[in-house]
């Protein structure tokens, strides 16, 4: 029976499989562009020392196996990376996909999760490469919202906050993951752990493969390496001694973005591979607050969070940690009762006496070790204390720029800038004043933001062409810019 998943994670995967993928940066194919693009995608480390392929002597699975068509279709569509190195991201995404799929126990090819949420926020690889099991390792820990609310831009220099603005909720954490192969190209232990799902892999991209279309991949033992590439193992055929493999290079490359490699292809493809599995779901922090979120020194103050978890793990510590207008760092037990499933509710209650601007965080850590925090970056900008006859803070500023480009077709970048930390709400209204998405709201750090905003209301539906108003509004400033929607 699946286990309890949040109802918010439910609707977003409704509402994902009638999303459309975001174009790539360049959809030409990989044979047609020039060797600075190409190697530019290789953004996984080569195996350089392997033995194999190696088999035993009692084979213990079907002679072929298919995800594309195995009682039903558990791969997403191909995606395109783009020139960026983030294949590590991509085929860590793509096999955490099928895994959610088979969590809930039915096939979902429309599903799409965000490469881009990864991307920005793991430091442990970029678009210039990175390990895909740090990528999986991540999405044990922090997890990876929907593509819609953090669509692929190829870009690592984007910041975790640009991801849509109720991200928290819509978080999907993968279960686990263990790796298969290490060093050795095992095909009995590749072939039996495809029994339960699609593996990743890394392997060697030599100039030969630029120019495969279809059959089975085998380095032709003369051309250059140009690096590693990291893909989604789908398949087999035990007959044909190959691979079937998911790639992120686009639909125009290979067979409609996939391509066979043979066991002993000369690559080292299969002797670094790890699989998605289940293992005990990571929990979440939600519906923050401080209240009054403005007080004289010495009031009284009451901080919530409410924590759930998947599985009903209880907290084993659970904290507020509070920073101080002088910057030195507090942390104050918290408190609840409830259950956990559904939502407990944790709280505190503290005396603030030094005024000025207080930075709000909570972590939690359950029994099985696993730590959330809220926000997931950094600090809430919460609460403030004033005295009755002290200098009123500084006014904060908020820039909003001219989107681009205008009209916006079939998408434009919004950007918009901050000289303080503080809250902030971009939104889209058309000319009767009706809200018709929010694309930002919440707490931003200092400095220069941007959103991509795909001309779609709160519900996905495609807008109307014609005029609308680009507002942001902070505590103190409410600024507007028209942008325009042609069909």
């Amino acid at each position: 029976m699946p286990r309890f998943v949040f109802p918010s994670i439910l609707l977003v995967l409704t509402l994902l499989a009638a999303l459309p993928s975001p174009a790539a940066a360049n959809d030409s194919p990989q044979w047609q562009l020039d060797p600075a693009f190409r190697s530019g995608r290789n953004g996984s480390p080569a195996p350089t020392h392997w033995t194999g392929p190696i088999m035993g002597q009692n084979r213990d699975y079907p002679m072929a196996l298919d995800w594309r068509d195995n009682n039903g279709n558990w791969i997403t569509r191909i995606r395109n990376q783009g020139g960026c190195g983030s294949c590590w991201v991509f085929s860590a995404v793509a096999a955490t996909e099928t895994w959610l799929m088979q969590h809930e126990g039915a096939p979902n090819p429309g599903l799409n999760l965000s490469e881009q949420y990864v991307l920005s926020c793991v430091s442990a690889g970029s678009c210039s490469g990175g390990w895909c099991q740090n990528a999986l390792a991540f999405m044990t820990t922090e997890g990876t919202c929907d593509e819609y609310c953090f669509p692929y831009l190829g870009d690592d220099t984007i910041p975790c906050e640009e991801a849509c603005d109720d991200v928290l909720e819509r978080l999907i954490y993968l279960g686990d993951y263990r790796q298969i192969t290490h060093g050795t190209i095992d095909v009995d232990a590749i072939n039996t752990a495809l029994q339960d799902g699609p593996l990743v892999t890394n392997y060697t991209i030599y100039e030969d493969f630029y120019g495969y279309t279809d059959g089975i991949y085998i380095y032709d033992g003369v051309s250059d390496p140009d690096g590693g590439h990291s893909v989604l193992i789908v398949g087999y055929d035990h007959g044909r001694q190959a691979w079937l493999v998911k790639n992120s290079w686009g639909e125009d490359f290979g067979e409609m973005g996939y391509f066979w490699i043979g066991y002993d292809s000369g690559t080292g493809f299969g002797s670094e591979t790890w699989q998605a599995r289940d293992a005990n779901q990571r929990p979440n922090l939600s519906a923050a607050e401080c209240a009054p979120d403005v007080a004289p020194p010495g009031a009284t103050l009451s901080w919530s969070v409410t924590y759930q978890d998947p599985d009903g793990d209880q907290p084993l510590s659970a904290v507020l940690e509070l920073t101080d207008p002088g910057g030195r760092l507090t942390t104050h037990h918290l408190n609840g009762e409830g259950d956990v499933v559904t939502g407990l509710r944790l709280t505190v209650e503290l005396s603030l006496d030094s005024p000025g601007l207080y930075g709000t965080s909570f972590r939690v850590i359950n029994d099985h070790g696993q730590t959330v925090t809220w926000p997931l970056n950094g600090v809430a900008d919460m609460p403030r204390i004033e005295t009755a006859n002290s200098a009123p803070m500084a006014a904060r500023s908020a820039v909003l720029h001219a989107p681009s480009p205008n009209p916006a077709n079939p998408g434009c970048t919004i950007r918009f800038e901050l000289d303080t930390p503080q809250n902030v709400q971009l939104a889209v209204y058309d000319l009767k004043g009706r809200r018709q998405a929010v694309l930002v709201d919440g707490h931003r750090s200092a400095g220069s933001h941007h959103f991509t905003w795909h001309g779609r209301d709160e519900d996905g539906r495609e807008l109307a062409s014609g005029t609308y108003l680009v507002r942001l509004q902070s505590p103190t400033v409410m600024t507007t810019r028209k942008i325009k929607i042609v069909r």
